[in-house]
């Protein structure tokens, strides 16, 4: 019986052990931080696109895609690994510099740019999840 307690022990010890080594599980899509310039450097050093979740804080389907679509595991792996994204009150800060050029006039706007400032893509109105990584996938074909 003690040895049969010893060998379970040991056996969890290095189940615990093994799942400590594995690498953490990103549960969230990646916003850049910084600037809209900044976010296009960052897209031409790590050969990916930027994606512009140009939103206003009072919109609804703005916040339904924060919590629904933005928190798909295949959205977040998808994303994560092709885009640098970032989220853009249109309405503060760097966003109304930049809300008119866009042409922005509904929220949410989704903006895919080249790292050079090309416009790519946009699309209006809250997307699912399934719905914005098909719009990914044909941004990133058409890269």
């Amino acid at each position: 019986m003690t040895k049969r307690i010893l060998i379970l022990l040991f056996l969890s010890l290095v189940s615990r052990m093994m799942n400590a080594q594995e690498k953490p599980v990103i549960s969230e899509m990646q916003f850049f931080t910084g600037t809209f310039q900044e976010a296009l450097v960052k897209a031409k050093e790590e050969n990916k696109l930027v994606f512009v979740d140009a939103y206003a804080t009072w919109c609804g389907p703005c916040k339904m895609m924060k919590s629904q679509t933005f928190s798909d595991k295949k959205v977040i792996e998808f994303y994560n690994k092709n885009f640098i994204s970032i989220a853009m009150d249109m309405e503060k800060g760097e966003g109304l510099k930049y809300a008119a050029p866009w042409g922005i006039t509904h929220y949410p706007t989704l903006l895919y740019f080249k790292p050079s400032g090309e416009l790519i893509q946009n699309a209006v109105g809250f997307h699912n999840s399934w719905q914005f990584a098909e719009l990914g996938e044909k941004v990133v074909k058409v890269k």
